[in-house]
């Protein structure tokens, strides 16, 4: 049984969480940034369930390597626990990052299957695989259009289908919000 209710939480928290360390050597070069492969065990010992989580790399991975890993990101984790991060080397050297070595911690997200049973994981409404970007961007000759823009979010954010924005002022509304950012 449980001493408290800080005991609880914690274990119910390594429950869906583990550590995320570094799958291959890299060599980052000087005032550069990489992509690195990570691995999660436990997601592969079947421990912390696969799909789409918070990844935070660690303060003890930044003092011990000198770069500047992903403090807090959504990423996606294999049945396998292969997932990927990125690392940010700030010095005039180049870096060497280990094999094996901790990078941070991965914790799995609710889902929407998952109803209200894990209240307090941070929920992820979906994850889009590809964005079509509109013609004019993969073209990369005109920037695009105002009308093209609101068209590719109402669709990519399917804004017609969205419960929590009842009239066509909120829609509208949420579109130009997006447009601006």
């Amino acid at each position: 049984m449980f001493r408290t209710l800080e005991d609880a939480a914690q274990r119910a928290f390594e429950a869906l969480a583990g550590k995320a360390r570094v799958s291959a050597t890299y060599m980052i070069p000087p005032n550069a940034g990489r992509r690195i492969q990570l691995t999660v065990a436990a997601v592969n010992r079947g421990e912390v369930p696969s799909g789409a989580g918070l990844l935070e790399g660690g303060t003890r991975f930044q003092n011990s390597t000198d770069l500047h890993p992903w403090l807090n990101a959504i990423v996606e984790v294999d049945q396998e626990g292969n997932t990927w991060g990125e690392v940010l080397n700030t010095t005039d050297e180049q870096i060497k990052v280990e094999q094996g070595q901790v990078y941070g911690t991965f914790t799995k997200t609710r889902e929407s299957k998952d109803g209200y049973c894990h209240p307090w994981r941070v929920h992820v409404v979906s994850l889009p695989r590809r964005v079509k970007l509109p013609k004019a961007a993969e073209d990369n000759k005109t920037a695009p259009s105002l009308r093209e823009k609101r068209e590719f979010i109402e669709k990519e954010f399917q804004i017609d289908k969205c419960d929590c924005l009842k009239t066509g002022a909120d829609k509208k509304r949420a579109v130009d919000l997006l447009v601006k950012y």
